[in-house]
């Protein structure tokens, strides 16, 4: 069963939270039983909570399209989602993560191995523990997460993380950057269609890659991306319709851009 769920930027704000909540339950529902106490998030960094019931098969793909010092919001969309995930005991040998650039020593950061997430400036989100990027740099390409997300080799077959789902896994994908109608920049070099998304999906469906598949797209025109996907028990969520754009949280006058996407903040 292929369910769609396309969210109105006027109505973003009164489920955010809701949204939110089931994506980490979606597919972190392994670590909900296994996680107690409070977790702590200390000022000057992030206290994981390490317990994860293994028995469960979960994984979590993070994309993040964009380079470029103006795009840095969508690094810090990445981010977010991945220190959501940490926290909540989610094993980092089990995300994998796409991030061309990280921001946290260009040359423009006023504040050099910091990452934040808001204009407020309440954590960063560089570290401790610092992130590890699976994927960066030239080798964010469309080619390279298809090839990760299906279990091919492509050109680089010496990946050193791969995407070891099975038909039991439950796989949450989240994806930032820029968008159009049917499609994906990049690092404005290159596209993904939706028709080779569409593709990507039905080939992880075929080769019995997840029991449940959650993708969470945080762009312009997000739900046009879904327009090819077939396969079934792939529950789909975007911040904005084929029509409308996606918009920014707010800028950091200090740092000069901004900060986070509305959706995924």
């Amino acid at each position: 069963l292929k369910k769609e769920i396309r969210f109105n930027m006027v109505q973003m704000w009164g489920i955010l939270k809701g949204v939110a909540l089931f994506t980490l339950v979606f597919c972190c529902c392994c670590v909900s039983d296994s996680v107690s106490g409070k977790i702590s998030v200390p000022l000057d960094g992030i206290e994981f909570n390490e317990k994860y019931n293994d028995q469960e098969d979960s994984w979590a793909i993070i994309l993040n399209t964009s380079r470029y010092w103006l795009n840095y919001r969508h690094t810090a969309n990445s981010l977010m989602m991945y220190e959501n995930l940490r926290k909540s005991g989610f094993p980092d040998s089990r995300i994998l993560m796409f991030v061309p650039d990280s921001y946290a020593c260009n040359p423009r950061n006023p504040e050099p191995g910091v990452i934040y997430g808001s204009y407020e400036r309440y954590s960063n989100l560089f570290g401790p523990p610092v992130p590890e990027f699976d994927f960066k740099g030239m080798d964010v390409t469309p080619e390279n997460f298809g090839s990760v997300m299906t279990g091919s080799s492509g050109k680089h077959r010496s990946f050193l993380k791969r995407l070891n789902a099975g038909k039991k896994s439950k796989v949450m994908l989240y994806m930032s950057g820029h968008g159009g109608e049917e499609f994906l920049k990049f690092q404005d070099t290159e596209v993904m269609l939706a028709k080779d998304f569409g593709n990507i999906v039905t080939e992880m469906h075929i080769k019995k890659m997840y029991s449940e598949l959650f993708v969470f797209l945080d762009t312009c025109h997000a739900s046009s991306m879904f327009n090819f996907v077939t396969a079934p028990n792939v529950v789909m969520a975007s911040s904005s319709r084929s029509i409308e754009d996606a918009y920014a949280r707010g800028a950091d006058r200090g740092i000069g851009v901004a900060m986070a996407d509305q959706m995924t903040y």
